[in-house]
């Protein structure tokens, strides 16, 4: 950021904007047996590659796409999923996005062979079908898609609401539309941004 004039100034001649720079750092964090979080380093040039880290391309990939897109250089994301080459699809909305609820599925009620019953249980990962996965993930793109616009079911809530939620046999609602609300509730809870 130091180095931001004197760029912006040396560039000004070849673009009309003077809002076209940003830089893109990596802080590296060590987390100890007690939780204390300690900065280990600030890369300036961050090796993004997922040839060097195979395992984390996905998440390389969103974090580019996020950041060209908050900039204002990559804004558009696709309506609808379908027919999109699955690492395409993957870097959109990856199976971290639409994870719910990671106490409850954790526990060993949700652990159990027989826990997909449980209603409760239902949004996590072993217990989702592949039409729920991609429910979720389409509800996901609609959420990070809506610009001004709001959802109006199911109805915006504060987190301390999304913390009482009805059991489905104590709701009013058909078990698809209960389960889609259980899982803004269980975003809500994440971030306050999914309340709304």
């Amino acid at each position: 950021m130091i180095k931001e004039p004197q760029l912006v100034e040396a560039l000004h001649s070849k673009y009309k904007s003077v809002r076209n720079f940003f830089e893109m750092v990596r802080f590296d964090f060590v987390v100890d047996e007690d939780l204390n979080i300690f900065l280990m380093e600030v890369n300036m040039s961050p090796n993004l590659s997922s040839a060097h880290t195979p395992p984390n391309k996905a998440m390389y990939e969103q974090m580019i796409f996020n950041l060209l897109s908050l900039v204002g250089v990559a804004r558009a994301i696709p309506a609808s999923l379908e027919g999109s080459p699955e690492d395409q699809n993957n870097m959109l909305v990856s199976e971290r996005d639409i994870q719910v609820y990671s106490d409850i599925c954790g526990s060993d009620t949700c652990q159990s062979t027989r826990s997909c019953s449980n209603t409760l249980c239902q949004l996590c990962a072993h217990c989702l079908t592949a039409d729920w996965r991609e429910h979720l993930k389409a509800a996901f793109m609609e959420h990070v898609s809506r610009r001004n616009f709001r959802r109006v079911c199911p109805v915006p809530l504060t987190q301390e609401e999304a913390a009482h939620t009805k059991v489905q046999s104590e709701s009013d609602l058909s078990e698809p539309n209960w389960l889609m609300d259980y899982w803004y509730r269980g975003k809500c809870l994440q971030d306050p941004a999914w309340c709304t």
